[in-house]
Order: C-alpha cells, then structure tokens, then sequence
C-alpha cells in the first residue's frame, strides 16, 4: 500500500504497474481523498501449488535462502512498491532506494544479504549505468538486472565497460521478472547479456 500525492511524471507509472500486477491475475485498487492524495493496493493471488511450469520448477531450483534480499532502484514509488510485492511473492525480502547514490549507500550497510539488484536505467543523481559501475567496484559479482522503458538498441548503444546480466524492458510481468531474476542469479558477468 502506498499514499502518493500529485507530482510530476513521466506516466509510465501506473501503466507499468498495472501489467505487472495483470499478469499473475491480480488486481489494483485505488481511493482518493482531495487534498490527501491517493492509496494504491495491489493484489495478487496465492500461487498455485501444484504442477508448477518449467520456468516456476527452474526458479524454485535456486534454492532461496531465509535471508536472500533483493535491492530495488528506481525513482517512482509506485514502480518500487509493485517490484516489492511482486519480489516478496517469489520469496525474497526487498531493500528500496529512489537514486543510485542512496542504492550505494544501502548496499554498503545490507551487503552480505543482498542477492541481486534491480535497478531503473533513467534517474535523477545517478543514473543505472553509474549505480551498475559503482555496485561492481565494491562487488564485482553483484548479479545486476538493468531496467528500462526505452528500447534495448537504445539502450545498449553506447558501449559501456559493466554490463548488467539481464536487460528487463519495461513494462513487465510476473513471468518477466521472475524469469530475469532467475537468469541473473545463474548468469556469470562475462556471459551475453540476457533480454526480458
């Protein structure tokens, strides 16, 4: 649940959110009060627990431990709170930052808990590529997935020196991240980056 009040944006936020929420089958609600902004609830069905697919019987082979964190970057709120639940239905505990600046900062402190991190390309401070490049310097091996809503090509076409191991377009579902996060966690840093 979140309590938002108006800003500026760039309106990729609840579109964003709402199919990553779609996709499992849930739902999110919203209530509005003049003058004390809006709450946001988001949804999602408990997992089916019998005759998984190959991809849920792949991610569950990765053998989550009962403190495996997962550090979400991204500057919009709502992204990060719809990332949270979707990564806290998979099993993992989430850490938050808005910027790359305080990601650094949190990661320091959480370090030996901290599996992965997803992380947004576009943002204020320091963008995803100078997080990426930072979080490698202080662990090498972070699996890191890079997110964005411009196109890959785009995206990729200036030739960075750290790559991430995945590459998630946005929007995304379940199925998506699910499948990113296994791949990241699988990936080795010089292997092909892997696209979602």
């Amino acid at each position: 649940m979140k309590h938002t009040s108006k800003r500026q944006s760039r309106g990729r936020g609840l579109p964003m959110a709402l199919k990553r929420v779609q996709a499992p089958l849930g739902v999110i609600t919203v209530e509005s009060k003049e003058g004390s902004g809006s709450t946001f609830r988001a949804f999602l069905p408990v997992a089916a627990a019998t005759n998984p697919n190959p991809e849920v019987r792949a991610f569950e082979a990765l053998e989550l431990a009962e403190n495996d964190t997962a550090l979400i970057v991204d500057d919009d709120p709502l992204l990060r709170d719809i990332a949270r639940i979707v990564l806290n239905h998979l099993g993992f505990a989430v850490l938050e930052a808005q910027d790359g600046l305080e990601a650094i900062e949190v990661f320091k402190y959480y370090r030996n808990n901290i599996r992965f991190v997803l992380c947004d390309i576009i943002m204020p401070r320091m963008d995803g590529w100078e997080t990426l490049f930072a979080l490698r310097q202080l662990a090498p091996h972070l699996p890191v997935i890079l997110s964005s809503g411009d196109d890959r090509a785009k995206v990729m076409a200036v030739t960075h020196c750290e790559p991430p191991q995945v590459f998630l377009g946005k929007p995304y579902g379940l199925s998506e991240l699910r499948a990113a996060v296994g791949q990241a966690l699988r990936s080795d840093r010089q292997h092909k980056i892997t696209d979602f």
